[in-house]
């Protein structure tokens, strides 16, 4: 499928001054991200001349590549034509690093952490808008077994949203993206739930309070988790020795994730987020068999 970008991937690559100049290469929903180690290597006059290329945005600390819809298919050709640790963005050799501004880091951060999901959430308000259509037009009813099967299809993109906003920022940040999504399974276990819907004081170890918070559906609380987990995952690797790292980093990530989530961070997200949104969730029907 990627084949047609073969010439365009070449071209691409040596506009930019070389797979040597690139330090980390990646892609979002219609733009090639290249993180280079010297822009003014790029010739980008050629590289806007190149028929594939839609647009060249240079920006502070990233170059990014414009080329639409297909750009998957592009990125796949220029992995091939770089060393396999940059094309997969996982470091590799970086050399310098460039000063970026703190806007710039944001919006790095935020792009990284949200497009992986954007598909997931597309997908789930498409099937919302055919669900309504097809109440609209008969096909079935609010009350029906159907209505409620598709609704629930649809509401689990939301409902397990931080889990997998979770994993894309853990990805975004270097560390394991299956620890932070099972962190964010803990913030949102039915047994914590249940404790938030009993109303009922939680202490942990009879000292620590749990703010009683619901956190599905909740984006917020769940950033500044990970946010934070990143450092203690990378401490904790640092200072375990690594005959045990396989078993204790995990563990102590658990408890202590667990912990602050809990505790301090996920409270701390959930009122910086609490505004009024509209809700997303379809009422339920009283379920009947068809």
């Amino acid at each position: 499928m990627s084949k047609k970008y073969e010439a365009a991937a070449a071209e691409i690559l040596a506009a930019i001054g070389g797979a040597e100049n690139v330090n980390a290469a990646r892609h979002c929903q219609t733009r090639l991200r290249f993180v280079l180690k010297d822009q003014g290597k790029v010739d980008r006059k050629t590289l806007e001349a190149i028929p594939a290329v839609l647009k060249v945005i240079p920006t502070e600390g990233m170059y990014q590549v414009v080329i639409g819809t297909d750009v998957a298919s592009c990125y796949e050709e220029i992995v091939k034509l770089l060393p396999e640790s940059i094309g997969q963005d996982k470091g590799g050799e970086e050399g310098p690093k460039q000063k970026v501004s703190p806007v710039t880091a944001v919006i790095d951060f935020i792009s990284g952490t949200f497009q992986p999901v954007i598909p997931a959430l597309s997908g789930a308000g498409m099937l919302k808008a055919l669900m309504a259509l097809l109440v609209v037009f008969k096909v079935i009813d609010t009350s029906t077994q159907t209505y409620y099967i598709i609704n629930f299809f649809a509401d689990a993109v939301f409902y397990f949203l931080p889990i997998l906003l979770a994993f894309c920022q853990a990805q975004k940040m270097k560390c394991n993206p299956v620890l932070a999504a099972a962190v964010a399974g803990i913030m949102m276990h039915t047994s914590w739930t249940a404790l938030v819907a009993a109303g009922e004081p939680v202490f942990f170890f009879n000292i620590i309070p749990f703010t009683l918070v619901n956190y599905t559906s909740t984006v917020i609380p769940i950033i500044l988790v990970i946010f934070v987990q990143a450092y203690v995952e990378k401490f904790l690797n640092r200072v375990i020795p690594k005959a045990v790292n396989l078993v204790f980093v995990p563990m102590l990530t658990f408890l202590i994730m667990g912990t602050l989530a809990l505790s301090a961070l996920g409270p701390i997200g959930n009122i910086i987020g609490q505004y009024p949104v509209a809700d997303t969730h379809l009422p339920l029907p009283t379920i009947v068999r068809g």
